[in-house]
């Protein structure tokens, strides 16, 4: 456990020292005012060189090109952006080349995309997905490394129209300095807005609770003592797992300890994902921000989790294990585990793919549980519009306003549906009848592919002559304008056996315990200095408070005898000015778009 922590935690810092290197280079002693009026004068320069051209429109009347960089979230062929489908298709049907010159994937990507920023090389003229944080992007702004695209926003239907329709939307792209750089991707989804799930089999609740689910902590440690101790596989060995999880490999919400928090008090924070959560650790009581890991309420959510891993109840390997390994233990043949804690579906998917029963149906969500003290709450994610900073146009970018219609372009309906499906027609129809996933009316449906890859990454459609490395964009390298209304709209034939129908449920079922909106912190922009400190304080403050969690847990550190010690390590390392940099942009944020 110690190696995986310390593994984590010296990444940070290296993302941090990273960061900082960065602040310290030419052009950050400007002012924001200055680094914006630079920014603004070469934005303007270049729209008004060429009064008389026509505006840009789709398809273009002669092909052009586009240079881009692209971080994605996968390595290898499902990192191929060149040698793929949508962007064959981009060229065909609206007349533009995107010529990817660099296509990379993770952290590694984001360390060659800083070493270009510094290089002094000609720079891509776009840069489709970045993973900057947003003190980054308006580093590199006030440096003149990218324009701001206020003015060629202005007219851009798709841009409008989301902003309208997404009220939150426009005060997350906007950066300290009243600057957009980024068009963000809209990616509205309900189930992610509650991805910290517990997922429960449900033979095991009819065997050992009559049918009945628990609904309260005293219930839920009730159900995972009978799984422990009543034998609910039927094998004559105490090989069941009552409750398990991961955070050792950055897997989506795999932490069971948000779940299990929440029954004590509002917590969003999850140590298993690899990007970080907005406003992870902080509340807003009335106006004033919080910090959640430093009140007695988190303390009695670590003593609760104690109890459970002292008897065995939540699986000694949740803080040591890998996906692979936890997957493993829920898939078997043999039935072992209870709950766990999971974004997606912890058990084989094959048969909802093909929309027919399956072992999936044996297993549902557990709804939040409620604490002693009457919390009940589910931890809660809004949409974060800035993302990983998709849609970004550089200062070498020769015709900077096709670049941002191009941005437009993608983030329309049909564009939005063909960067995740494929061509229209082949990959995804208009519907004129049938249900959708939310039980409504459907407007458009997936087109199941003529056959699928034996590698399990989507479809194949050679059979078509439609061969490529990749099919799709990724989702999270993508600039989408997928708000609610067009996620909901999708067909199925059964929601109920519907991966999206079902995920959507239980998403529905969560926000029934949603926490108030006027707790929740936003996803606020920082001044360039604030957020060094922001940074330091998230290396030094989140992760050794992430740490200090995870040892009370299992018991390397004791609720009641280090429970001070732990507050007097937070202090010292200036918990206070932590919390005051975030009420400072909170109040601002408010002012501006509260």
């Amino acid at each position: 456990m110690k190696g995986k922590m310390t593994k984590r935690m010296l990444g940070c810092l290296l993302a941090a020292l990273l960061f900082l290197a960065g602040c310290s280079s030419g052009g950050t002693e400007n002012s924001n005012t200055q680094g914006s009026s630079s920014s603004e004068s070469m934005s303007t320069a270049s729209k008004d060189e060429s009064p008389e051209a026509e505006p840009v429109t789709f398809p273009l009347k002669e092909k052009q090109t586009l240079t881009a960089f692209v971080i994605t979230p996968f390595a290898g062929s499902n990192g191929d952006y060149q040698d793929n489908w949508v962007t064959s298709i981009l060229e065909e049907q609206e007349n533009i080349r995107i010529d990817f010159q660099t296509c990379a994937s993770g952290e590694d990507g984001k360390t060659k995309l800083n070493l270009l920023m510094a290089s002094g090389d000609t720079l891509p003229d776009i840069l489709l997905a970045t993973k900057w944080t947003k003190a980054e992007t308006m580093l590199y702004g006030q440096q003149g490394l990218i324009i701001p695209l206020n003015d060629y926003l202005e007219d851009c239907e798709n841009w409008n129209r989301l902003n309208e329709e997404c009220p939150a939307r426009l005060g997350q792209l906007t950066m300290a300095d009243g600057n957009v750089y980024s068009y963000g991707n809209t990616n509205e989804t309900l189930h992610s807005m509650y991805q910290a799930r517990m997922w429960i089999y449900k033979p095991w609740v009819e065997k050992l609770m009559g049918g009945k689910m628990p609904t309260t902590t005293e219930e839920l440690y009730e159900f995972l003592t009978a799984v422990k101790e009543e034998d609910p596989n039927g094998n004559g060995l105490q090989d069941e797992i009552p409750m398990t999880g991961c955070i050792a490999d950055g897997s989506w919400a795999t932490d069971p300890t948000t779940f299990l928090s929440n029954a004590f008090l509002q917590n969003n924070n999850i140590l298993s994902n690899t990007n970080a959560v907005t406003g992870a650790g902080f509340v807003v009581n009335n106006g004033t921000v919080e910090y959640q890991f430093s009140k007695d309420a988190y303390r009695d959510a670590l003593a609760y989790m104690n109890q459970l891993f002292k008897e065995g109840l939540l699986d000694s390997q949740t803080f040591t294990q890998d996906t692979t390994q936890m997957k493993a233990s829920v898939q078997g043949e043999t039935p072992l585990v209870a709950c766990v804690a999971s974004g997606g579906f912890p058990c084989d998917t094959t048969e909802l793919r093909l929309e027919q029963p399956g072992p999936y149906q044996d297993w549902t969500v557990l709804e939040p549980v409620e604490g002693p003290d009457g919390v009940r709450l589910a931890a809660y994610y809004p949409v974060d519009y800035f993302q990983t900073c998709c849609g970004v146009v550089t200062k070498d970018c020769d015709n900077p306003e096709l670049a941002v219609k191009l941005f437009d372009l993608l983030a329309s309906e049909e564009w939005t549906l063909t960067q995740q499906f494929g061509q229209e027609g082949i990959g995804w129809e208009y519907v004129e009848e049938g249900s959708s996933i939310s039980g409504g009316e459907a407007r458009w449906k997936v087109i199941d592919p003529p056959a699928y890859r034996e590698d399990g990454t989507g479809g194949d459609y050679t059979s078509l002559g439609i061969d490529f490395v990749k099919n799709i964009w990724d989702t999270d390298a993508c600039v989408l304008g997928n708000t609610s209304e067009l996620r909901l709209g999708r067909y199925a034939k059964d929601p109920s056996m519907n991966s999206e129908g079902l995920l959507y449920s239980f998403g529905n079922a969560y926000s029934q315990y949603k926490p108030e909106d006027s707790t929740v912190l936003p996803s606020m922009a920082y001044s360039v200095e604030d957020a060094k400190k922001i940074s330091e304080y998230s290396v030094s403050i989140g992760q050794y408070a992430n740490q200090a969690t995870v040892q009370f847990i299992t018991g390397d550190l004791d609720v009641e005898k280090d429970w001070q010690s732990y507050l007097d390590a937070l202090n010292s390392m200036d918990l206070e000015g932590y919390v005051a940099l975030q009420q400072k942009a909170y109040d601002a944020y408010q002012e501006s778009f509260g």
